[in-house]
């Protein structure tokens, strides 16, 4: 059964006559749990020699689907040469798909009881007997040969604690792609104080286990930041490499009201202030850029959602995504001339085409 991952991976490497089937993708995307499971096989091709010593801890939460495309991603990887180098963390889900999942793919499973982002790593963590470890969200997908560049950088480094790579945003059904992000060249010199004004996916970064072991895993006091915090934490006792591989495919929400309120009532306004431990290691003068600089990240954000939903006619939408992009950041706001042109062009909109845009 061809994925939307497969038509991902495959449609820089064929040609339309070629691609595979969007029919069918779709229609395992749209699959009931029990077909999904019936699809999954168990004869993935594995590269002869030693198994690589590297563990993939998938937290879940209610995503079934997503989680068997993510899972089926990570088994392509010739690094990984047993179902059981792979540790799904079902994160108080409603019901016991996760659990028939990880039967079916032959991985290792393991149930927390709502113990958030940190926790639930944490959970995996504890289940990874190997020397290196890395996460993956379940939205989020592998790409061919991820973390081999990583492995290889910690092979040849035995200082170093972790290396990272770059990751590419999608659109949610894979179908558009943007400009790889995240690491900058190899060698450059990282320090703790990097790490906190440059963003990087948590998902693209290989970890030696003993590492994070040594510094007590991710804090599970954090909701925001724990990614950001256990580099910075892990990065002050060891050095870090920066590799130039695409490891990650990063899904993103279509914009819209939908993806605006997600992140509004998430709290993405408080729970972007940095905790206290990284505000002491990097001082209050950086703290107070990296306040400024997210706030007008998430206003920006906002305000592509306004932008979709006028395109969409919605009016009230609109409004609702501007002045929540205003009360983040108002001089950005006040500076931009999209937003100008939004809102003088939401005050045009006829109200009878408006309804909720979700």
């Amino acid at each position: 059964m061809v994925t939307a991952f497969d038509h991902y991976c495959l449609s820089d490497q064929t040609s339309d006559a070629e691609t595979p089937d969007a029919t069918r993708a779709r229609r395992f995307a749209n699959a009931p749990l029990a077909s999904i499971v019936a699809m999954v096989g168990r004869g993935e091709r594995r590269v002869e020699g030693k198994v690589r010593s590297i563990t993939v801890v998938i937290p879940t939460h209610n995503r079934p689907k997503l989680l068997a495309e993510a899972v089926r991603s990570v088994l392509r990887s010739p690094l990984i040469e047993s179902p059981s180098q792979v540790v799904i963390v079902d994160n108080d889900g409603l019901d016991q798909s996760a659990k028939a999942l990880a039967d079916a793919f032959g991985t290792r499973y393991a149930r927390v009881a709502c113990a958030g982002p940190s926790g639930t790593r944490n959970a995996g963590l504890a289940l990874a007997p190997t020397e290196f470890v890395t996460f993956l969200d379940d939205d989020d997908l592998w790409m061919p040969g991820a973390h081999e560049a990583q492995l290889e950088a910690l092979t040849a480094d035995p200082t170093a604690a972790f290396a990272y790579g770059q990751w590419q945003a999608a659109s949610w059904d894979l179908s558009e792609r943007m400009s790889p992000s995240g690491a900058p060249p190899s060698g450059v010199d990282t320090t703790p104080e990097h790490f906190f004004h440059r963003y990087h996916h948590i998902s693209t970064v290989l970890f030696r286990r003993d590492a994070l072991a040594e510094v007590g895993g991710f804090d599970e006091s954090l909701i925001r930041y724990e990614d950001l915090d256990i580099l910075q934490r892990v990065n002050a006792r060891h050095p870090a490499v920066a590799v130039e591989a695409v490891t990650l495919i990063c899904r993103q929400r279509p914009p819209g009201r939908q993806r605006c309120d997600e992140r509004w009532h998430a709290g993405y306004l408080m729970g972007h202030r940095p905790p206290k431990g990284l505000r002491l290691r990097v001082g209050p003068t950086a703290v107070l850029k990296d306040i400024i600089r997210t706030r007008g990240h998430i206003a920006g954000g906002f305000l592509n959602d306004a932008d979709a939903c006028g395109k969409a006619c919605f009016r009230h939408d609109t409004l609702v995504c501007l002045s929540r992009a205003f009360f983040l950041s108002p001089p950005a706001m006040l500076r931009r001339p999209s937003f100008w042109r939004l809102l003088l062009g939401s005050l045009k909109l006829r109200p009878k085409l408006d309804r909720p845009s979700r």
